[in-house]
């Protein structure tokens, strides 16, 4: 993934959070550019990635909401969206993996750590009967 991409990925999903959150809170987009000094348009350009969002915006933003701004612009979590264009209506989960990982390298890990959890689960079995051998027959 090339750094533009990537940039318009992460202002996507920080322009969702923003949505989610002023849904959430039941504010218009009016409510919300007021908080920031801006016109209606101009906040609406936030949330379609039209515009990039400033640091001083991101402060009054979080603090309006009563987030962190490390929460607004804090990506690894998901996002859940159920109106996003591009999904037709669908609900959508957009996830950004830590240090770009590829979905394939992810699957990796999810099986290697599944894999991981099952020889676990085997040892404490092991482990719970030896413990019951040792401990003797019971009276």
């Amino acid at each position: 993934m090339d750094k533009e991409t990537a940039r318009r990925q992460y202002r996507k999903l920080v322009a969702l959070r923003l949505l989610e959150w002023r849904q959430e809170k039941g504010v218009s987009q009016e409510e919300v550019a007021h908080v920031l000094g801006i016109q209606q348009p101009a906040y609406c350009k936030l949330e379609q990635v039209e515009t990039s969002l400033t640091a001083e915006n991101a402060f009054k933003l979080a603090e309006y909401f009563g987030k962190g701004v490390d929460e607004l612009l804090r990506v690894e979590h998901p996002v859940l969206n159920m109106h996003d264009h591009s999904s037709n209506g669908y609900n959508v989960v957009l996830t950004q993996h830590q240090h770009g990982a590829t979905d394939e390298q992810f699957k990796r890990l999810c099986e290697l750590i599944e894999g991981q959890a099952s020889t676990t689960k085997g040892l404490v079995e092991q482990l719970a009967r030896l413990v019951e051998a040792l401990a003797g027959p019971k009276s």
